[in-house]
């Protein structure tokens, strides 16, 4: 069926359209159809653009890429009345509607919109705790973004937003730059790095000093309108910068690794990272991927609220994705990563297996001297090993071991930095997770787990995961699959693939953000 283009085009051209989601308050009551092909009122990245085919209105984005596709009959009359109904295609369980303004009433999204801003006003009204208050303040030229960041191996995840802020004139940003910490009190000092890292890249920052309380007092009298903090962890801030007392501001959360859809809380009865109660506190967490039932069902189960999730794909992936090759040394041979996360205890999630395979690790690369191994320890690692405390390796036979393996001619190892690179120049990773089971798969590496038969549940979405990794529990396997991957195609390859599209399909997923902000502030 072809449709009458003209008369969409005029009817397009001049009208005022409400447009959103099925069923709930809309997105916007004013969109307008430009003479150009651009899409006006509504400064979404999303729907960017518009055009007619043959049959159908076409939503773009900012790439130009299909977002909505509206089917549309012969002429506009046959929709006057009930509107249009279009499917998303960046995630099949959400359907779109548009409908004309045409002076006659109030359209039932309306009255929904207006009910909406009156129960948000009465929220508001009954909010009056002097910290809640400060979120009542006037509207300021610039919209204020403070960012809370203690650690440049998780920067990766998070930079590409401060970049496209920094450069945008409608923002005004603060940088605050503090000690990572360790259970709330012990420093892991990472403070003079991540300040030297935005020193070199001549970015303005405050260094927070003491126990926090100052900081988070020039905060507020600034009227922060949002705060990104770089970890969901309170223990890894000092108490003043804690969920508790931020959450006067708008707490924005983008996961410093790819996905937290991947394991259920260690030590629970198969309870989602999702209900995690720092996300009780969050006015928005900007998701790699559409939240899948089983993680609907569990956020229905707590009070975490459903609608501050929102799907715009992963940053990080897309670093991770172009981070450049490099290695320590030009040294000719294969290459291999092996990469050793910091839950070695078992009380947690239960995947670090360093203390029972380090001299195994250590003889298999010196008996394999035409293998080039980066060591690549979680930042963490040495922290649960300080003061001896993991029985049978004292924190002496660790720094031995650190010195052992760079002293062979194919042994480097690799702290207080991004892996990426490093990854990027491997042929093969080795490693006992946790996010390194499925970041590498954007880099599309062979993945080589070596698991623990303790460690803490995959989810539904980890078990997919997992099925673009050799997976097995024995350190010799383990060894004897590397072998075998550096000198033959990874199988798994095209699952890897399927596993990471939705994270890489938004190609600036910092750009969903900032229009997120702006939509919040106007």
């Amino acid at each position: 069926m072809s449709i009458d283009k003209l008369a969409w085009t005029d009817y397009l051209e001049n009208h005022y359209f409400i447009f959103g989601q099925q069923g709930r308050v809309p997105y916007t009551t004013a969109m307008e159809f430009g003479s150009d092909g651009t899409v006006k009122n509504y400064p979404a990245f999303n729907e960017s653009r518009w055009q007619l085919n043959d049959d159908e209105l076409v939503l773009l984005d900012g790439n130009g890429g299909p977002t909505t596709t509206f089917p549309l009959p012969a002429t506009p009359q046959a929709v006057a009345s009930q509107g249009l109904v279009g499917h998303y295609l960046k995630d099949d369980q959400v359907v779109h509607t548009l409908r004309a303004r045409d002076g006659s009433g109030f359209a039932p999204e309306l009255v929904d919109l207006i009910v909406h801003r009156v129960q948000d006003q009465v929220h508001h009204d009954v909010r009056t705790t002097a910290e809640n208050a400060a979120r009542m303040v006037p509207k300021h030229q610039r919209i204020r973004v403070a960012f809370l960041l203690q650690s440049m191996e998780t920067l990766p995840a998070l930079e590409p937003l401060i970049t496209l802020v920094h450069g945008d004139d409608r923002f005004e940003m603060k940088l605050l730059v503090t000690n990572k910490m360790f259970d709330y009190v012990e420093s892991q000092n990472t403070l003079p790095e991540v300040a030297a890292y935005f020193s070199q890249r001549g970015y303005a920052f405050i260094e927070v000093t003491g126990d926090g309380t100052e900081a988070v007092a020039g905060l507020h009298r600034w009227q922060a309108d949002f705060i990104v903090r770089q970890s969901e962890w309170d223990a890894d801030y000092l108490p003043a910068l804690s969920a508790e007392h931020l959450d006067w501001s708008r707490l924005i959360h983008v996961p410093y690794t790819i996905t937290e859809s991947a394991l259920n809380l260690p030590n629970s009865d198969h309870q989602s990272l999702l209900v995690n109660p720092y996300y009780e506190h969050v006015w928005r967490y900007f998701t790699p991927e559409p939240l899948s039932a089983e993680q609907l069902h569990a956020i229905g189960g707590s009070f975490v609220a459903r609608d501050i999730f929102q799907y715009v794909g992963s940053m990080k992936a897309q670093v991770i994705r172009q981070a450049r090759p490099q290695w320590p040394d030009d040294r000719a041979g294969k290459r291999v990563v092996w990469m050793a996360h910091h839950s070695i205890f078992d009380a947690w999630f239960n995947f670090g297996t360093f203390p029972r395979i380090y001299k195994q690790m250590l003889q298999w690369t010196r008996d394999h001297g035409d293998v080039n191994v980066v060591f690549n320890p979680h930042p963490l690692l040495r922290e649960n090993l300080r003061n001896d405390q993991y029985p049978g390796l004292p924190m002496a036979a660790y720094e031995q071991f650190l010195r052992d393996f760079t002293a062979l001619p194919n042994g480097n190892v690799v702290e207080h930095q991004s892996q990426y690179g490093f990854t990027a120049a491997a042929d093969v990773i080795l490693t006992d997770g946790i996010s390194s089971l499925y970041e590498m798969q954007v880099q599309r590496k062979p993945i080589v787990a070596l698991l623990r038969p303790d460690h803490a549940e995959f989810t539904q979405v980890g078990q997919r995961l997992m099925r673009g990794v050799h997976a097995t529990s024995d350190v010799v396997a383990a060894q004897q699959m590397v072998l075998r991957l550096l000198n033959h195609p990874d199988e798994l390859r095209p699952q890897q693939k399927a596993n990471t599209k939705q994270w890489l399909q938004n190609e600036h997923p910092e750009r969903a953000i900032v229009q997120a902000m702006i939509d919040e502030m106007s």
